[in-house]
């Protein structure tokens, strides 16, 4: 028996050395490290299922996932080899600070703690502390929702929440008046319907003020003035809490806790909620009867067990709406599988109605959109998955035309450094990615499932392929260098249109309507204008379609060419125009 695998880097697919991961098994749990190149081994004793719980390496955030996913459960059979394991770990994002004395003046060698590990399982790797510098400047890990303290001979600043909100660098002030912070615990027991202890379940606590705020609509309950609305509101969906795990006897402690009021629920049961003060006790959360659901995942070509898969369900409320549209009633839970057989169980769900979602290396997502669940009883699915595009492709320098190495081909788009958006951001690629590096010659074989592709390398922009399944033939790829002081970007071939917001009606018919073109583009040179109506493309209709989709078929390979079909409201024709994509650059 074995399991092997690698731990990449999300961001560049390279493998991350000496990654340190822990394997659980019953309770116990060993750990082993990652080799030079990120792969890894390890030898189970014995039979059974086992679940890599944590993966911590310096630099990147940690694969810690007790409060918000079960690990990746794997199950080994005597005599079996599980091969091809794959965790991909996103780089840490850091927030820069500074501290200063009761005189208002940057002050050195100030201790900024974390109070709390907020999001993270307090075993991530998060350090202890770090220290001013001269000028009283830090550094430090963009940890989400963890609660900061600066100290420095006795005298304390305030307490600072490192949320998106927060403004970076952020100034933390020593106050004479300000006493060590004393944060509180709520602590207490999960039952079940008939009042026995419930173990191993996922506990949350948010603060009341905040969900209330939520709650009542779509104004932000913080705005500072420095920070995007967008993203501020993306972060109330986040739900920033503070989570841990029942006991074997059911019991949890959770915190440490400002001193204010929380919500405390069961995380898959936001109905269990209880309204207490930090540093309660005894405060008993109830279980209604629970179902599950249970099955297996196979090819729908072959009918073959699909060993290796991420799932992520949510639930619908009584409106219908998804759950996780408001913070009081979310409920979202993902996990990823690697079973031999296909297998898969999710337990302890409350009774209801949930769409399941299916997402396997090679093969497209897969949704199951109403899935009922009901008490004290199992559901039993199988879910055919449909194999995915395989795509070939070269990748070239575009000044040189020389074939370009190690290249990234990815589903998922490069992210750019140091944004708050990403260091926030929970949605990873764990597990099979759909990621593959060029070869020597720059060639590539990728199975593409989504409807992007995005081909990245050092020192060049990105390039993006919208709806690559509809590539018949090799695709080229030619990456522009990036000059000195030139800004990264996203590149596309295309005509360079831009699309009204709204569809209009012609002849009762709708279709999208241009807003305008961009400066030297194919389309300003072929005389398109704002006002005009998209009628067809290449000679198919583009009525009531959508700006995605119509924008996919006038994309395409620079240098090929592209027909039109328009309609020009003030003189009241249609016309017709043949464009040549050439090279532009995506807008945020």
């Amino acid at each position: 028996m074995m399991l092997t695998g690698r731990i990449i880097s999300e961001e560049s697919g390279d493998g991350i050395p000496g990654a340190e991961i822990s394997i659980q098994r019953l309770g116990r749990i060993e750990s082993i490290r990652s080799g030079v190149d990120g792969r890894f081994s390890y030898e189970p004793p014995i039979s059974g299922e086992y679940s890599i719980v944590r993966v911590v390496s310096e630099g990147f955030q940690p694969f810690a996932p007790s409060a918000r996913m079960p690990g990746l459960v794997v199950s080994v059979d005597e005599e079996e080899v599980v091969d091809g394991l794959v965790l991909a770990l996103k780089s840490l994002g850091y927030c820069e600070g500074v501290v200063h004395g009761v005189d208002g003046r940057p002050v050195s060698n100030a201790k900024i703690r974390f109070l709390t590990t907020g999001r993270w399982d307090p075993s991530s790797g998060v350090p202890e502390s770090v220290e001013s510098n001269l000028d009283g400047q830090f550094k430090i890990p963009f940890v989400p929702d963890a609660l900061l303290q600066a100290e420095l001979n006795g005298t304390f600043s305030g307490i600072h929440c490192l949320c998106i909100a927060s403004e970076c660098p952020f100034v933390m002030d020593l106050d004479a008046d300000a006493a060590q912070a004393e944060l509180k615990y709520v602590e207490g027991h999960v039952l079940d319907s008939a009042g026995h202890p419930v173990a191993g379940v996922q506990v949350s606590a948010t603060d009341a003020e905040f969900r209330r705020t939520k709650i009542m609509g779509d104004v932000a309950p913080v705005d500072d003035g420095g920070v995007d609305m967008g993203i501020l509101l993306s972060a109330l969906e986040m739900e920033p809490r503070q989570e841990t795990v029942t006991d074997d006897d059911g019991s949890f402690l959770i915190g440490p806790l400002e001193e204010d009021e929380y919500d405390v629920f069961v995380s898959k049961d936001p109905e269990s909620m209880k309204t207490v003060k930090a540093g309660a006790r005894d405060v008993r959360l109830r279980l209604p009867p629970a179902g599950q659901i249970s099955g297996r995942v196979v090819s729908e070509l072959t009918g073959e067990a699909v060993s290796g898969f991420s799932y992520l369900i949510e639930k619908y409320w009584r409106e219908g709406e998804f759950a996780r549209g408001r913070i009081r009633d979310s409920l979202r839970h993902r996990g990823i599988v690697h079973d031999a057989r296909g297998r898969f169980e999710i337990s302890n769900l409350p009774a209801g109605v949930y769409r399941l979602r299916i997402l396997a290396d090679g093969f497209q997502r897969s949704v199951r959109s109403t899935v009922k669940v009901a008490a004290g009883e199992r559901t039993q699915l199988t879910i055919s998955l449909t194999a995915g595009h395989l795509l070939q492709g070269i990748v070239t320098d575009l000044e040189t035309g020389q074939p370009l190495a190690g290249a990234r081909i990815s589903e998922h788009e490069p992210r750019h450094q140091g944004l708050w958006a990403d260091a926030v951001d929970e949605v990873s690629s764990l597990g099979t990615p759909g990621v593959v590096e060029t070869a020597a010659d720059g060639s590539f074989r990728l199975t593409v499932t989504e409807d992007a592709l995005w081909a990245s390398s050092s020192g060049y922009r990105s390039w993006v392929v919208r709806e690559p399944a509809s590539w018949s033939g090799p695709l080229r790829i030619a990456l522009s260098p990036l000059r000195k002081d030139a800004a990264p970007g996203v590149e596309f071939g295309g005509v360079g249109i831009v699309w009204a917001s709204e569809q209009t009606s012609v002849g009762g018919v709708q279709r999208l309507t241009i807003s305008g073109v961009l400066d030297g583009s194919p389309a300003e040179r072929g005389g398109l204008a704002a006002g005009d109506a998209m009628l067809a493309v290449d000679g198919a209709a583009a009525e009531w379609e959508e700006a995605s989709s119509v924008g996919a078929r006038i994309r395409g390979e620079v240098g090929t060419p592209v027909r039109l079909r328009l309609w020009r409201s003030s003189s009241r024709q249609e016309y017709e125009v043949v464009l040549t994509r050439a090279r532009l650059m995506e807008s945020d």
